[in-house]
């Protein structure tokens, strides 16, 4: 018989003839009896198995992208965003040009990060060169908006992932990635404004 019951110490596992302990990341402590006669006691090894297989089966296993996207709103895509900072500038359409940083990573790890250059990326809103799931993502957002994105394989970098290159690590297949974009400005906005205004723009004016 397998028991479990809570536990806040560390793991231990005894020898044959005393009952052998042992404690998961998800706080359970599970004790299997001393086995009778000759048969061969329960390894520390087999003893997690059957713990993950009943934490597994009784919901108690939560996956580590599912607790990080808690929050988030789901697109019909699969892409998962949440906005961090609302701006007051303009909402771009298909076709203008705008500006926006980001920040990828893929298990914490960081991939791109154009949050610490000084120009940021020029963008024209429906084109592809840049992910899918950060076109979809940027395609929500208002100039100054903060977003962060869960991305999926299918749009990231698919069944292929991504090579390494200098100061950048490889991806895998299938991996999902997070991004952090923020929208700084729409620079075809303000050449109109610059028209109307006859050539100068103030905070105001750009809002």
């Amino acid at each position: 018989m397998v028991a479990f019951v809570p536990c806040g110490g560390l793991p231990a596992l005894r020898g044959a003839g005393a009952s052998a302990t042992t404690r998961s990341a998800s706080g359970l402590r599970m004790t299997t009896p001393a086995p009778a006669g000759g048969a061969k006691p329960v390894s520390r090894r087999q003893a997690l198995q059957l713990l993950a297989a009943a934490a597994a089966a009784g919901g108690l296993l939560t996956p580590p992208a599912q607790a990080a996207d808690e929050g988030m709103t789901t697109t019909a895509s699969g892409l998962k965003y949440k906005v961090v900072k609302k701006g007051t500038g303009p909402t771009p359409v298909a076709g203008d040009l705008v500006t926006i940083r980001f920040k990828g990573e893929y298990n914490g790890v960081v991939f791109d990060d154009l949050f610490k250059v000084e120009e940021p990326y020029f963008y024209r809103m429906g084109s592809e060169n840049i992910l899918k799931g950060v076109a979809e993502g940027v395609q929500l957002m208002s100039v100054g908006d903060v977003y962060e994105l869960s991305i999926p394989p299918a749009l990231a970098f698919g069944t292929k992932g991504r090579r390494a290159s200098a100061g950048k690590p490889s991806i895998p297949a299938g991996a999902y990635v997070t991004y952090t974009v923020e929208m700084t400005e729409l620079p075809g906005k303000q050449l109109e404004l610059l028209e109307v205004t006859g050539g100068t723009i103030d905070d105001d004016d750009a809002a």
